[in-house]
C-alpha cells in the first residue's frame, strides 16, 4: 500500500511539473513585450510560470488523481484484495493532508510575492522608459548634465542596454569636452599673458605696474614691479611700485580682517534669529553658508546641525528621491484620507515605495470636497516623504541642500489651502497598509492574509466596499478545504469508472479530456463560490458568510467520504 502512495505522490508531481513547464513555454510565446523591458524576459517568464502553477494546482492534482484511480493503478481482481481499497484510501487521505499544507504554503508564502514582483516589473519599465525619454529630451537641449542622471536611472534597470549605455558616455564624453573646453580658454589667456609679459622689458613691466598701481589693483601692481625687478634688479622706480603696493595690500588686509569679523558676526546673528523665529530652512541655508566659509567655527557647527534637524522635520531633500526612485514600488494607490471630521479628502499616489518606517510617493494628487460636495482645494505635488510619528504624516516640501531657490511645493489647480497653509500632513492609513489600496489589477492578490485581515478593518474608512476584501479572505480560506474535498471526491469517481466500465484501449483517447473538463468544472465551481459569498457578504456581513463558508466545505467534505465510502471494493489495487 506504501508503494500506491508512493506512485500517487510522483504522479501528481509529475503532472504539476508538466503544468509547470506548460505554462513557462506559453511565458515564452506570450511575453508581453509592449510592458516589459526586453531585459526582464527570462525573470517574467519563471516567475509568471511559478504563480500559474500554484493557480491550477488543484484542478491539475485533481486531475492527476482521478486519471491515477481510474487507468493508471493496476486492477488485480483476487477476491482476497478486497480491503485494499480502504487501506489504498486512508494513505491517499493522508497525502491530501499533506498536499493541502503544502499549496496552502504556496498560495499564501509565495505567490503574493511572486505576483508583486511581476508589479514591480511593470512599474520599472514605465520608470526606466519616462527616465530615458526625459534624459533624451535633456540631451537634445545640451543640457547634459540634467540628462546624465535619467540614463542612470535607466541603466540601473536595465544595466545590459548597450544602446542607452552608449547615449549616456556620449553624454558624459560631451560634458568632459565643455569642461575640457572651459579650461582650456582660461589656459590660453594665462598663457596670452605671459607671454605678453615676456616681450615687455623692465621699463614696460614698471609702467603697466604704475598704471595698476593708479586703479588701486595692488596685487597687478605687484606682480609687474615684481617682473621688472627680475629683469633689472638695479631699478628703484619698480622697486618703489613693489613697496608700495605690499604696504596697500597688508592694510587691506587688516581692514579686511576687521570687516570679516564684524561681517561674521552679524551673519550669525541674522541665521540664529531666523532659527529662533522658526524660518527653519532659511536659517538651514544661512548656516549651510557660513559652514562652508568657516567649517571650523564651533558656534557654527552647533547651530547647523541643529537647523538640519529641524528642517527633516517638515521637509525633505530633493536628492532622497534619486536613490529611491529607481526601487521597485506599488503603482495607482487611491484612498479617502480621514484627516479632518468635516472634510472627504481624496489621496492619489501614481507610484509608491516603501522602506520599512518611511516610505516615498510621487506624482501625488490631493482633492478636498467639503459634506455639502462643493470642492474646496485640488494640488499636485511630484514627491512626498511619508513617515510613522504618531500616526502617519506625509511631507509635501522638499529642496535642494545647497540652491534656496529650488524647492517642489503644492500647486493648487483648484481653491486655495484652508487656514495656514501646510505642507506636513496627515495620512489616515499606516504605510504598511497603504499599499493594499492600489487601484491595480488584482491588487488584493498582492496581499499576504495577514495584510489583507489588517486591511479589512479600515477598508471601508478609506473609501472602499469591505466586500471586496472579506471575499478575497473567504475564497483564500475556501480554497485548501477545495483541494481536501475534491481530491476525495476524485478518488471515488475514478474507482467507480474503473470498476464500471474496465480499461479499455480506446480510453486512452480521454487522457488529455478529463485535466480540460476538470478545468472547467473547478473554474465554475470557484466563480460560483465567489457569488455566493458576495451575495451573503452584503446581506449578512463577514462572520455569518465565515460560518455559511465552513458549513458548506464540511458538508461537501462529509458528502465526499461518503460517496468514497459507498464505492465497491471487487476492483483492487
Amino acid at each position: 500500500m506504501k508503494n500506491v502512495g508512493r506512485r500517487l505522490l510522483l504522479i501528481i508531481l509529475l503532472f504539476n511539473f508538466l503544468a509547470y513547464l506548460g505554462f513557462f513555454i506559453l511565458g515564452l510565446i506570450h511575453f508581453p513585450a509592449s510592458e516589459l523591458l526586453p531585459g526582464y524576459l527570462w525573470q517574467w517568464v519563471f516567475t509568471e510560470a511559478g504563480i500559474r502553477t500554484i493557480e491550477a494546482f488543484m484542478p491539475v492534482t485533481i486531475s492527476a488523481i482521478l486519471l491515477s484511480f481510474s487507468f493508471f493503478f493496476k486492477a488485480s481482481g483476487t477476491p482476497n484484495s478486497s480491503l485494499n481499497f480502504h487501506r489504498i484510501t486512508g494513505t491517499s487521505l493522508l497525502i491530501f493532508i499533506f498536499l493541502v499544507a503544502v499549496y496552502t504554503m504556496f498560495a499564501e508564502g509565495f505567490a503574493p510575492g511572486l505576483r508583486v514582483r511581476l508589479e514591480e516589473y511593470k512599474g520599472n519599465t514605465r520608470f526606466a522608459e519616462g527616465s530615458l525619454k526625459e534624459g533624451d529630451r535633456l540631451f537634445l537641449q545640451n543640457r547634459l548634465e540634467e540628462a546624465l542622471p535619467y540614463f542612470d536611472y535607466y541603466l540601473s534597470i536595465d544595466p545590459d542596454n548597450e544602446e542607452v549605455s552608449a547615449r549616456r558616455e556620449k553624454a558624459a564624453a560631451a560634458l568632459e569636452l565643455d569642461e575640457d573646453d572651459e579650461g582650456l580658454s582660461r589656459s590660453e589667456e594665462t598663457e596670452t599673458r605671459r607671454s605678453e609679459m615676456l616681450n615687455q622689458d623692465a621699463g614696460e613691466l614698471t609702467a603697466t605696474a604704475q598704471e595698476y598701481l593708479a586703479r588701486r589693483d595692488y596685487y597687478s601692481a605687484h606682480y609687474y614691479a615684481d617682473m621688472a625687478m627680475q629683469l633689472d634688479p638695479q631699478r628703484e622706480d619698480a622697486r618703489r611700485v613693489a613697496a608700495e603696493a605690499w604696504n596697500r595690500i597688508k592694510e587691506s588686509e587688516f581692514s579686511r580682517e576687521a570687516k570679516e569679523s564684524g561681517d561674521l558676526f552679524r551673519r550669525k546673528r541674522e541665521a540664529y534669529s531666523q532659527l529662533n523665529r522658526g524660518n527653519t530652512i532659511e536659517a538651514y541655508y544661512l548656516f549651510t553658508d557660513l559652514l562652508n566659509e568657516y567649517p571650523l567655527d564651533r558656534d557654527i557647527q552647533t547651530f547647523s546641525s541643529e537647523a538640519l534637524k529641524r528642517v527633516r522635520q517638515e521637509t525633505f531633500f530633493i536628492d532622497e528621491t534619486d536613490h529611491v526612485r529607481p526601487i521597485p514600488g506599488r503603482h495607482r494607490i487611491f484612498f479617502l484620507n480621514k484627516s479632518e471630521p468635516e472634510l472627504r479628502e481624496f489621496v492619489y499616489f501614481n507610484r509608491f515605495v516603501s522602506l520599512g518606517t518611511l516610505a516615498y510617493a510621487f506624482d501625488i494628487e490631493f482633492l478636498g470636497i467639503s459634506p455639502r460636495g462643493d470642492l474646496i482645494y485640488h494640488f499636485t505635488v511630484p514627491a512626498g516623504k511619508i513617515i510613522e510619528s504618531d500616526g502617519t504624516l506625509i511631507m509635501l516640501k522638499s529642496i535642494h541642500r545647497n540652491i534656496p531657490d529650488l524647492v517642489y511645493e503644492p500647486v493648487y489647480l483648484e481653491g486655495s489651502p484652508r487656514g495656514t497653509p501646510s505642507t506636513l500632513k496627515p495620512l489616515s492609513p499606516s504605510i504598511t497598509e497603504i499599499p493594499g489600496y492600489s487601484m491595480t489589477e488584482s491588487s488584493l492578490k498582492l496581499q499576504y492574509l495577514h495584510e489583507l485581515l489588517a486591511l479589512r478593518k479600515g477598508y471601508e474608512e478609506r473609501g472602499f466596499h469591505p466586500a471586496s476584501v472579506e471575499s478575497e479572505l473567504l475564497m483564500r480560506s475556501m480554497r485548501p478545504f477545495s483541494l481536501l474535498i475534491f481530491g476525495t471526491l476524485s478518488i471515488a469517481i475514478g474507482w467507480a469508472l474503473r470498476a464500471r466500465f474496465g480499461r479499455r484501449w480506446y480510453h486512452v483517447l480521454l487522457l488529455p479530456v478529463i485535466p480540460v473538463v476538470v478545468f472547467i468544472l473547478s473554474d465554475l465551481y470557484l466563480y460560483a463560490s465567489r457569488l455566493l459569498q458576495l451575495y451573503l457578504l452584503l446581506q449578512s456581513g463577514f462572520l455569518l458568510s465565515l460560518v455559511a463558508m465552513l458549513f458548506v466545505q464540511a458538508l461537501l467534505f462529509t458528502g465526499s467520504l461518503i460517496l468514497l465510502a459507498g464505492q465497491s471494493t471487487s476492483d483492487s489495487v
